[in-house]
């Protein structure tokens, strides 16, 4: 069970840290609330 939360820690981190990039490239004028949303959820849901 912990290998599972474990993965899905990862798998958030990697997923934020991609998001923030790809939104850092596209649109950096939304990208940060987006960013900041993102992880009040991850964050509220770990």
């Amino acid at each position: 069970m912990a290998d599972f939360l474990a993965s899905i820690l990862v798998f958030s981190v990697v997923l934020s840290l991609f998001l923030f990039s790809w939104n850092s490239v596209t649109a950096p004028e939304t990208g940060s609330t987006q960013i900041q949303r993102d992880a009040y959820y991850t964050s509220t849901f770990l």
